[in-house]
Parts: C-alpha cells; sequence; structure tokens
C-alpha cells in the first residue's frame, strides 16, 4: 500500500513536470500570430483552472486518516490525469 507521504511526493514530481511544460507554453504565446496567441491564452486558461482543482484536492488529503485518505487518493490521481491530459493537449496543438 503506497503511503500518504509517497503518494504526495509522487504528484509533487508530476507537478513539477506540468509545471515545465506550462512555461514553455507560456513562452510559446509571446511567438504566436494574435489568433494563435488568443487560442493558446484559452487552453493555459483551462490548464491553470485544472491545475487548482487539482491543487485544492491534493490539499484536501493533507490532514485526512489513513481510510479517508485512500478513499481522495483516487479524486486526486483523477484530477492530476486530467491537468496532465490538458497540458499535453496544448503542448501537441501548439508545437
Amino acid at each position: 500500500m503506497e503511503t500518504k507521504q509517497s503518494f504526495r511526493q509522487k504528484i509533487e514530481a508530476q507537478k513539477a513536470e506540468i509545471q515545465a511544460d506550462v512555461h514553455a507554453l507560456r513562452a510559446r504565446v509571446k511567438k504566436l500570430e494574435a489568433e494563435g496567441r488568443r487560442d493558446l491564452s484559452g487552453a493555459l486558461e483551462t490548464i491553470e483552472r485544472k491545475r487548482a482543482e487539482a491543487e485544492t484536492k491534493l490539499d484536501g488529503i493533507k490532514n485526512d486518516s489513513a481510510d479517508a485518505w485512500e478513499n481522495a487518493k483516487g479524486n486526486v490521481e483523477a484530477a492530476y490525469s486530467d491537468l496532465r491530459k490538458a497540458v499535453s493537449n496544448a503542448v501537441e496543438r501548439f508545437r
């Protein structure tokens, strides 16, 4: 069984990877024409919203009991999976 601490470390590593991709996307915004810039800005807004949702879910497990955090773990994983998918889609779309 995965401990809460090891789970948080795994998610923190994912957060670092996601943040690097987001940083690269923000740099790309500056190079795009106006229409592409609007599209990418919209994608970044979606990513930011999903990041905030995932972060809220991750923060929610900090004080959970062992049983409660095991139940919440799936929600956190799903939120970060959804975030990763949004980032990957944006990276692919705006290469």
